[in-house]
């Protein structure tokens, strides 16, 4: 996969093809700057998503919805791995949570799967 190009450099890529003179096309603002005429045309559509010029997603969304996607994967593992065979998830055994610990699984996802309070953050 390529490297990324850093915010600052698309947000100027853009702007300048945005402010383009008539005549001039995305492919030679995209051959100016060297990059794609594809990735320039990417980066033009999202700027336009985030300026609430098109629908879509914008970029802070799709990592919030990225986020909470993996939340709830882990938090199917932690069903997967606690349930009993055979039973549904509201009868579970409660392992310790160093085994939860040890897999990795937060432990305020570990409460929230088994129906628990979290433990109390000690303010001092």
């Amino acid at each position: 996969m390529a490297k990324p190009y850093p915010q600052e450099s698309r947000d100027d890529v853009v702007k300048v093809a945005r402010s383009r003179p008539d005549g001039v096309t995305l492919d030679q603002v995209a051959a100016d700057f060297g990059i794609h005429p594809m990735t320039l045309s990417k980066w033009l559509r999202r700027a336009a998503v985030g300026d609430g010029d098109r629908p879509g997603v914008t970029t802070t969304e799709s990592a919030e919805l990225r986020k909470r996607v993996r939340l709830l994967e882990i938090e199917n593992e932690v069903l997967r791995r606690v349930s009993r065979p055979g039973e549904g998830p509201k009868t579970m055994m409660y392992p310790l949570g160093s085994e939860f610990a040890a897999h990795g699984v937060p432990v305020v996802v570990s409460c929230r799967v088994l129906s628990l309070d979290p433990p109390m953050r000690l303010v001092g």
